[in-house]
Protein backbone atom coordinates (compact mmCIF):
# COMPACT_ATOMS: atom_id res chain seq x y z
CA UNK A 1 0.00 0.00 0.00
CA UNK A 2 0.87 3.32 -1.13
CA UNK A 3 1.65 6.85 1.16
CA UNK A 4 -1.24 8.13 -1.12
CA UNK A 5 -3.12 5.10 -0.24
CA UNK A 6 -2.65 5.33 3.14
CA UNK A 7 -3.39 9.37 3.74
CA UNK A 8 -6.80 9.04 1.57
CA UNK A 9 -7.83 5.99 4.44
CA UNK A 10 -6.65 8.12 6.69
CA UNK A 11 -8.57 11.13 5.82
CA UNK A 12 -11.64 9.10 5.21
CA UNK A 13 -11.82 7.50 8.84
CA UNK A 14 -11.33 10.74 10.51
CA UNK A 15 -7.80 10.64 11.04
CA UNK A 16 -6.56 14.09 9.89
CA UNK A 17 -3.80 14.91 11.74
CA UNK A 18 -2.05 11.38 11.86
CA UNK A 19 -2.66 11.81 7.56
CA UNK A 20 -0.90 15.35 8.40
CA UNK A 21 1.63 13.99 10.03
CA UNK A 22 2.40 10.96 7.52
CA UNK A 23 2.75 13.25 4.27
CA UNK A 24 5.05 15.43 6.31
CA UNK A 25 6.98 12.00 6.59
CA UNK A 26 6.48 11.33 2.99
CA UNK A 27 7.85 14.69 1.94
CA UNK A 28 10.93 14.33 4.43
CA UNK A 29 11.64 10.78 2.44
CA UNK A 30 11.55 12.06 -0.84
CA UNK A 31 8.73 10.24 -1.88
CA UNK A 32 6.84 13.30 -3.20
CA UNK A 33 3.21 13.92 -3.37
CA UNK A 34 0.98 14.59 -5.84
CA UNK A 35 -1.80 16.55 -6.51
CA UNK A 36 -4.32 13.28 -5.93
CA UNK A 37 -2.84 12.93 -1.87
CA UNK A 38 -2.69 16.85 -1.33
CA UNK A 39 -6.14 16.90 -2.77
CA UNK A 40 -7.00 14.08 -0.37
CA UNK A 41 -5.85 15.75 2.57
CA UNK A 42 -7.32 19.10 1.89
CA UNK A 43 -10.96 17.19 1.52
CA UNK A 44 -9.87 15.57 5.18
CA UNK A 45 -9.48 18.20 6.32
CA UNK A 46 -12.03 20.53 4.95
CA UNK A 47 -14.75 18.17 6.32
CA UNK A 48 -13.59 18.06 9.77
CA UNK A 49 -13.56 21.70 9.75
CA UNK A 50 -9.46 22.46 9.45
CA UNK A 51 -10.03 25.47 6.54
CA UNK A 52 -7.18 26.60 7.41
CA UNK A 53 -4.70 24.40 7.67
CA UNK A 54 -6.12 23.25 4.11
CA UNK A 55 -5.65 26.17 3.00
CA UNK A 56 -2.17 25.67 4.03
CA UNK A 57 -1.58 22.63 2.24
CA UNK A 58 -2.44 24.59 -0.90
CA UNK A 59 -0.12 26.91 -0.18
CA UNK A 60 2.22 24.28 0.19
CA UNK A 61 1.32 22.46 -3.14
CA UNK A 62 2.01 26.03 -4.85
CA UNK A 63 5.50 26.21 -3.05
CA UNK A 64 6.41 23.02 -4.54
CA UNK A 65 5.38 23.70 -7.88
CA UNK A 66 2.44 20.94 -7.86
CA UNK A 67 -0.50 22.53 -9.64
CA UNK A 68 -4.08 22.09 -7.77
CA UNK A 69 -6.55 20.99 -10.18
CA UNK A 70 -10.69 21.81 -10.43
CA UNK A 71 -11.31 19.13 -7.26
CA UNK A 72 -8.40 20.41 -5.17
CA UNK A 73 -10.07 24.10 -5.55
CA UNK A 74 -13.45 23.18 -5.49
CA UNK A 75 -13.46 21.55 -2.24
CA UNK A 76 -11.78 24.58 -0.85
CA UNK A 77 -14.23 27.54 -1.99
CA UNK A 78 -17.12 24.84 -0.74
CA UNK A 79 -15.62 24.60 2.78
CA UNK A 80 -14.88 28.32 2.96
CA UNK A 81 -18.42 28.70 1.65
CA UNK A 82 -20.11 26.60 4.45
CA UNK A 83 -18.04 28.63 6.82
CA UNK A 84 -19.32 32.30 5.27
CA UNK A 85 -15.58 32.94 3.87
CA UNK A 86 -17.47 34.43 1.16
CA UNK A 87 -14.18 37.09 0.62
CA UNK A 88 -11.62 33.89 1.01
CA UNK A 89 -13.58 32.06 -1.27
CA UNK A 90 -14.16 34.02 -4.21
CA UNK A 91 -10.48 35.07 -3.87
CA UNK A 92 -9.40 31.25 -4.65
CA UNK A 93 -11.62 32.04 -7.66
CA UNK A 94 -9.94 34.53 -9.04
CA UNK A 95 -6.45 32.20 -8.28
CA UNK A 96 -8.27 29.18 -10.37
CA UNK A 97 -8.78 31.18 -12.90
CA UNK A 98 -5.54 32.90 -12.91
CA UNK A 99 -4.07 30.18 -12.73
CA UNK A 100 -5.72 28.51 -15.99
CA UNK A 101 -7.92 26.26 -13.95
CA UNK A 102 -11.36 26.34 -15.24
CA UNK A 103 -13.87 25.94 -12.70
CA UNK A 104 -17.12 22.85 -12.68
CA UNK A 105 -20.77 23.29 -11.36
CA UNK A 106 -19.43 22.44 -8.13
CA UNK A 107 -17.44 25.02 -7.97
CA UNK A 108 -20.00 27.67 -8.95
CA UNK A 109 -22.73 26.20 -7.14
CA UNK A 110 -20.83 26.42 -3.67
CA UNK A 111 -20.58 30.21 -4.09
CA UNK A 112 -24.14 30.37 -5.71
CA UNK A 113 -25.41 29.30 -2.93
CA UNK A 114 -23.65 31.51 -0.29
CA UNK A 115 -24.71 34.47 -2.14
CA UNK A 116 -28.53 33.51 -2.45
CA UNK A 117 -27.83 33.00 1.54
CA UNK A 118 -26.78 36.74 1.79
CA UNK A 119 -29.44 37.99 -0.32
CA UNK A 120 -26.92 38.76 -3.30
CA UNK A 121 -29.15 37.60 -6.16
CA UNK A 122 -27.61 39.64 -8.62
CA UNK A 123 -24.14 38.43 -8.05
CA UNK A 124 -25.68 34.63 -7.86
CA UNK A 125 -27.61 35.31 -11.16
CA UNK A 126 -23.92 36.45 -12.08
CA UNK A 127 -21.72 33.18 -11.56
CA UNK A 128 -25.02 31.71 -13.37
CA UNK A 129 -24.55 33.71 -16.61
CA UNK A 130 -20.47 33.36 -16.19
CA UNK A 131 -21.18 29.29 -16.08
CA UNK A 132 -22.95 29.46 -19.56
CA UNK A 133 -20.36 31.84 -20.81
CA UNK A 134 -17.78 29.20 -20.10
CA UNK A 135 -19.90 26.51 -21.75
CA UNK A 136 -20.83 24.82 -18.38
CA UNK A 137 -24.34 23.69 -18.19
CA UNK A 138 -26.17 24.50 -15.19
CA UNK A 139 -27.84 21.76 -13.40
CA UNK A 140 -31.00 21.14 -11.41
CA UNK A 141 -29.16 21.68 -8.32
CA UNK A 142 -27.91 24.80 -9.51
CA UNK A 143 -32.04 26.26 -10.85
CA UNK A 144 -32.83 25.23 -7.24
CA UNK A 145 -30.64 27.14 -5.18
CA UNK A 146 -31.35 30.09 -7.56
CA UNK A 147 -35.19 29.73 -6.93
CA UNK A 148 -35.07 29.33 -3.35
CA UNK A 149 -32.73 32.26 -3.12
CA UNK A 150 -35.25 34.51 -5.00
CA UNK A 151 -37.94 33.06 -2.98
CA UNK A 152 -36.44 33.89 0.51
CA UNK A 153 -35.85 37.13 -0.18
CA UNK A 154 -39.62 37.58 -1.32
CA UNK A 155 -39.06 37.54 -5.31
CA UNK A 156 -40.90 35.38 -6.77
CA UNK A 157 -41.48 36.61 -10.25
CA UNK A 158 -37.43 36.26 -10.71
CA UNK A 159 -38.16 32.71 -9.16
CA UNK A 160 -41.36 32.24 -11.38
CA UNK A 161 -38.94 33.11 -14.63
CA UNK A 162 -36.13 30.14 -13.17
CA UNK A 163 -38.65 27.91 -12.97
CA UNK A 164 -40.52 28.61 -16.17
CA UNK A 165 -36.68 28.53 -17.94
CA UNK A 166 -35.38 24.98 -16.17
CA UNK A 167 -37.85 22.64 -18.90
CA UNK A 168 -36.91 25.01 -21.64
CA UNK A 169 -33.21 24.45 -21.19
CA UNK A 170 -34.18 20.45 -20.78
CA UNK A 171 -33.58 20.46 -17.16
CA UNK A 172 -35.60 18.02 -14.67
CA UNK A 173 -37.69 19.66 -12.38
CA UNK A 174 -37.53 17.97 -9.43
CA UNK A 175 -39.03 17.90 -5.60
CA UNK A 176 -36.91 20.02 -3.84
CA UNK A 177 -38.32 22.37 -7.01
CA UNK A 178 -41.30 22.39 -6.75
CA UNK A 179 -42.15 22.40 -2.82
CA UNK A 180 -39.68 25.35 -3.21
CA UNK A 181 -41.74 27.15 -5.46
CA UNK A 182 -44.67 25.96 -3.79
CA UNK A 183 -43.54 27.20 -0.50
CA UNK A 184 -42.48 31.01 -1.85
CA UNK A 185 -45.80 31.20 -3.19
CA UNK A 186 -48.46 30.56 -0.10
CA UNK A 187 -46.00 32.27 2.05
CA UNK A 188 -47.55 35.88 0.07
CA UNK A 189 -51.04 34.07 -0.54
CA UNK A 190 -50.47 33.63 -4.41
CA UNK A 191 -52.80 30.74 -4.16
CA UNK A 192 -54.22 30.61 -7.93
CA UNK A 193 -50.47 30.12 -8.65
CA UNK A 194 -49.84 27.91 -6.20
CA UNK A 195 -52.91 25.26 -6.89
CA UNK A 196 -51.15 25.53 -10.95
CA UNK A 197 -47.90 24.74 -9.50
CA UNK A 198 -48.94 21.63 -7.39
CA UNK A 199 -50.85 20.36 -10.25
CA UNK A 200 -47.83 20.35 -12.50
CA UNK A 201 -45.92 18.45 -9.78
CA UNK A 202 -48.81 15.94 -9.73
CA UNK A 203 -48.72 15.63 -13.76
CA UNK A 204 -45.04 15.47 -13.65
CA UNK A 205 -46.36 12.37 -10.84
CA UNK A 206 -44.09 13.46 -7.87
CA UNK A 207 -46.74 12.92 -5.26
CA UNK A 208 -44.84 13.73 -2.08
CA UNK A 209 -44.51 11.27 0.95
CA UNK A 210 -45.61 11.55 4.22
CA UNK A 211 -41.75 12.85 5.57
CA UNK A 212 -41.31 15.65 2.35
CA UNK A 213 -45.26 16.44 3.53
CA UNK A 214 -44.16 16.90 7.10
CA UNK A 215 -41.53 19.14 6.20
CA UNK A 216 -43.29 20.74 3.97
CA UNK A 217 -46.23 21.85 6.41
CA UNK A 218 -43.46 21.85 9.21
CA UNK A 219 -41.80 24.59 7.23
CA UNK A 220 -44.66 26.68 7.03
CA UNK A 221 -46.02 26.63 10.77
CA UNK A 222 -42.72 27.50 12.32
CA UNK A 223 -42.83 30.33 10.18
CA UNK A 224 -46.27 31.62 11.02
CA UNK A 225 -48.30 30.60 7.89
CA UNK A 226 -50.74 28.38 9.57
CA UNK A 227 -53.51 29.09 6.68
CA UNK A 228 -50.98 28.12 4.16
CA UNK A 229 -50.39 25.17 5.55
CA UNK A 230 -53.96 23.87 5.93
CA UNK A 231 -54.42 25.45 2.51
CA UNK A 232 -51.33 23.18 0.95
CA UNK A 233 -52.50 20.10 3.22
CA UNK A 234 -56.00 20.19 1.54
CA UNK A 235 -54.71 20.40 -1.75
CA UNK A 236 -52.31 17.64 -1.64
CA UNK A 237 -55.49 15.41 -0.19
CA UNK A 238 -57.36 15.82 -3.74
Amino acid sequence: MTYSMIIDSLCKDGMVDDAVNLLVEMNSKCFCADVVTYTSMIDGLCKHGKTKEAIGILREMLDSAISPNVRTFSVLVSALCMQGMTKEAEELLELMEKRGVDPDVFTYTSLMERYCLQGRMDEAMRLLNAMVERGIHPNTCCYNILIKGYCKNMKLCEALHLFREMPLLGLKRDFITYTTMLLGLVQIDTYAAAQEILNEMQAADLHPDAKNCGLLFDSLYQSGHIDEAMFLFHMMEK
